[in-house]
């Protein structure tokens, strides 16, 4: 009791004094408390031996701070009344919640984890569809472009790897080789400045097209090995049954789970 009085009258006023300062003093206590927080939750899964990417979550974690007060401070009101991150928060707070109620201690951590990273990787990553649809006034345009780019790069990593393919790409899927990676690439250059004249994107210029179309044709590449890393993980072949002989839905959009965001965010930094 002792201990905690006398850390009590030494951080009080401290904190204090920096929530009267404000902004960077104030900005560098907190990215010095929440980031040792983040590293004594990675410390307590390690425990456990529930093994994260330790300083990869650092790393981001000190980005979004940053964030927080460089790029967002002074912006709240829009960024608050955005449902989206009122949604994530509920999501998190949420999902500890229905834990807490379970009253089941056992995989807590990984429950929660699970939960999470499975709303993220599907449904945030794949709902970048709904924002690039909507944008005026090329949304369809856009669209089309990422199906058909994608499915081009699949159809190009598979009739290259096919014929030419030696080497394994990955250890998670042994049939993917370097060669359909490459075919992927390929695919999508070609296949995103087909479509340029085709659509008539002229606000697309050739270099942008290469550009974009080169890394849509390597995160549908990714897209598929990140999937297939999970259901190697879980130990299943097909995600699903849902498309009889195609396998689940996730096994038709592992590709456009990576490309959609990407499309999207390359449109909104580097085009419009």
């Amino acid at each position: 009791m002792n201990k905690r009085l006398s850390s009590a009258a030494i951080a009080i006023p401290v904190v204090y004094l920096f929530i009267l300062w404000g902004g960077f003093p104030f900005f560098m206590l907190c990215l010095g408390v929440i980031t040792a927080g983040l590293i004594e939750f990675y410390n307590m899964c390690a425990g456990k031996k529930i093994q994260a990417l330790r300083w990869w979550g650092v790393i981001l974690g000190i980005i979004l701070l940053i964030n927080a007060y460089f790029i967002t401070a002074g912006k709240y009101i829009m960024w608050g009344k955005d449902p989206s991150f009122f949604i994530i928060t509920a999501a998190v707070i949420g999902t500890m919640i229905i834990i807490i109620l379970q009253r089941d201690l056992k995989e807590a951590v990984v429950k929660a984890g699970v939960t999470l990273f499975g709303l993220l990787y599907v449904v945030w990553l794949a709902g970048h569809i709904v924002f690039l649809r909507d944008i005026e006034p090329f949304g369809f345009r856009y669209t089309m472009l990422l199906f058909i780019v994608t499915w081009a790069s699949d159809i190009g990593a598979y009739y290259i790897g096919l014929n030419f393919g030696k080497r394994t790409l990955h250890i998670a899927s042994p049939n993917k080789t370097r060669a359909g990676a490459a075919g992927a690439v390929l695919a999508g250059a070609v296949s995103t400045v087909l479509l340029k004249f085709i659509l008539k994107m002229d606000y697309l210029s050739i270099a942008e097209s290469i550009i974009l179309g080169v890394l849509i044709g390597g995160f549908a590449v990714l897209g598929d090995l990140a999937e297939s890393v999970i259901k190697r993980n879980c130990g299943c072949k097909d995600s699903g049954s849902f498309l009889p002989g195609h396998g689940g839905v996730l096994d038709r959009i592992d590709s456009l789970i990576f490309t959609v965001p990407l499309v999207y965010y390359y449109l909104m930094w580097f085009v419009l």
